[in-house]
């Protein structure tokens, strides 16, 4: 059905030249053109009615005899092409195009933006890089923005991030969804560095990352392993507390952070109170186990798998609900370990089966948390998973 919709604007242009060429001005010329886009035309009908959509194009393609008027209908055909992965086929239509000598300084444009996305579906990074380089020196003012930002895809799939933050910066900042993307591309960053231990370096990019989005999780989560890496306990905790408020969803990812740096610091008090805090603003179940777990320090077993159950009432899910499980195995009688020690493994099989992270773009998940999606290339859309079989 898609190949159709593709299709319908190249038959309606076939059928408008077919039509021009009835008209008396250039008679000689146009009814000869008339007579063979007619039977191409009608060619390429037949064969679209009867499902043969790879003879209907090969005739619309004949069909096409080359002027000015056909270039956009040429682009339109390598992009049904590409878009149906038929790469070669749309590279060699456009490279055809592109050799014809009368070509205007904007047509040649327009075909190198559509050459270069071909290259780029084909994975011929270093040919579409030239391609759109000479687009960014040559183009109008929209031309230069779409090649930046094809430019921006490509440096992305070579994890050049420096490249891809050098063009960036030739585009408009308003550009939706850019502030996002670079904030992510100085994470990438700051990863690098603290891989090569720089970390004075990695703080620069993390700032810097924070700076084009307030709200970028990934940053802060970044500078508080850094900091905790440091032995600097209340500075992590600063960043680590910005996070219910940059996106309640990750509040899962700070928390065991946290509770470690409060505990270094013997502020298990004030852990307690944050975490109490959080299930009301921000409710998880990795938040609720970390206060039983400090009930159960305090109090015993007995009042945690209590504090458990009553949030279980509100907010049930399978992590919570083998935690319990643990618990009640601990005293449990002999009798009802069997039965239990059963049940657990079933929750636990049914826990550890189930994705943790979910991209809220594609539907993508996983047991792995990833900043930019595998699936669909998004940046800070996949998430924890909240309800029964998540947070």
């Amino acid at each position: 059905m898609g190949d159709y919709l593709l299709l319908i604007p190249l038959v309606l242009a076939l059928a408008i030249g077919w039509y021009l060429g009835r008209r008396d001005w250039r008679k000689q010329r146009l009814d000869q053109y008339r007579e063979h886009l007619k039977e191409e035309y009608f060619s390429g009908l037949n064969y679209l009615v009867n499902n043969k959509t790879d003879e209907a194009i090969d005739s619309f393609i004949k069909a096409l005899k080359y002027n000015s008027e056909t270039v956009p209908i040429r682009l339109a055909l390598g992009t049904l092409f590409r878009r149906r992965g038929e790469i070669q086929r749309s590279i060699q239509l456009h490279q055809e195009v592109m050799a014809h000598p009368s070509l205007s300084s904007r047509e040649y444009i327009q075909v190198q933006l559509a050459l270069s996305r071909d290259y780029l579906a084909a994975g011929l990074l270093d040919r579409a890089e030239s391609l759109l380089l000479d687009v960014l020196e040559q183009g109008a003012r929209d031309d230069r923005d779409l090649a930046i930002r094809l430019l921006i895809d490509l440096y992305q799939q070579e994890k050049e991030w420096g490249k891809a933050l050098d063009v960036a910066a030739k585009l408009n900042s308003s550009v939706e969804g850019l502030a996002l993307r670079l904030s992510h591309f100085y994470c990438e960053q700051a990863a690098v560095s603290i891989e090569l231990k720089e970390l004075k370096e990695a703080q620069k990019k993390l700032k810097l990352a924070l700076h084009h989005d307030k709200n970028c999780v990934r940053a802060s989560l970044l500078s508080a392993k850094i900091d905790m890496a440091e032995g600097r306990w209340k500075a992590a905790i600063k960043h680590l507390r910005q996070v219910q408020d940059q996106d309640p969803s990750f509040v899962s990812e700070a928390v065991p952070l946290l509770a470690d740096c409060y505990r270094h610091i013997g502020a298990n008090g004030d852990l307690t109170r944050f975490l109490e805090l959080s299930m009301h603003t921000a409710p998880s179940t990795t938040s609720m186990l970390l206060v039983a777990e400090e009930i159960a320090r305090e109090k015993g077993d007995y009042a945690a798998g209590a504090y458990i159950t009553e949030q279980l009432k509100r907010r049930p899910s399978v992590k919570g609900f083998n935690r319990l499980i643990d618990l009640h195995l601990k005293h449990a009688s002999e009798s009802a370990k069997e039965s239990l020690n059963v049940l657990r493994g079933l929750t636990g099989q049914l826990e550890q089966s189930k994705p943790s992270y979910q991209c809220h773009n594609c539907g993508f998940s996983g047991q792995a948390m990833h900043w930019q999606c595998p699936s669909c290339k998004e940046w800070g859309r996949v998430k924890p998973i909240r309800g029964l079989e998540g947070e």
